[in-house]
């Protein structure tokens, strides 16, 4: 999966680059292709090896990269796909991969095989921290070089900053919410396991 990602991510650029006014940090600041990163590091790391799966310190960061890729399938579902955004530019399969395919991976793979360990309560603040960063990088370098990653962070295309801080706050509840079932699945799983075992 690292490498069918990372043949992704390399096949994009190559695509993009022989494009008209193709900017290398604005392909890197989408955050699926920044998501599609951070697994493809970890899934890299982990078959380097694999006895750090069982390391708490790991795990937090595997749950970061779950979430992440999480927010990528549900933002492309929900926004992004219904509206066609960048479909003239994304080559179709890579569009497959990068927003579909390895977001269900990751999440399966955590649903199937998480952490053995329960996660603290401040792993909310880690996983969370880079999501936020992010919103605020993305108007930030928006308002100044006028484009933003993604429609609904576009005032201009939204309709208003009004409407950009409403969806990124639905947005904000989605991500909450879903860092809270990833961190509350691993415990409650080892319990069912448990139950079942005697």
């Amino acid at each position: 999966m690292a490498l069918l990602i990372a043949v992704a991510i390399v096949a994009q650029l190559a695509s993009s680059n022989g494009r008209p006014g193709f900017d290398m940090f604005n392909f890197f600041s989408y955050f699926t292709i920044i998501s599609n990163v951070v697994v493809c590091v970890l899934l890299a790391l982990l078959a380097a090896r694999p006895n750090r799966i069982n390391d708490p310190r790991f795990a937090v960061f595997r749950g970061a990269a779950t979430l992440y890729m999480a927010i990528t399938g549900i933002v492309y579902a929900v926004l992004l796909a219904p509206i066609g955004a960048d479909v003239d530019v994304t080559l179709p399969w890579v569009d497959s991969i990068l927003h579909v395919i390895a977001p269900l991976w990751v999440v399966a793979d955590w649903v199937i095989d998480p952490p053995r360990q329960p996660l603290r309560r401040n792993v909310f603040g880690v996983w969370l921290l880079f999501p936020a960063l992010y919103l605020v990088y993305s108007l930030i370098r928006g308002a100044i070089v006028s484009w933003y990653p993604y429609p609904f962070l576009d005032p201009e295309e939204a309709g208003g900053y009004l409407a950009v801080a409403g969806v990124s706050l639905g947005v904000f509840v989605l991500t909450l919410a879903l860092a809270a079932l990833l961190r509350w699945w691993p415990d409650h799983l080892q319990r069912w396991v448990s139950i079942v075992g005697t």
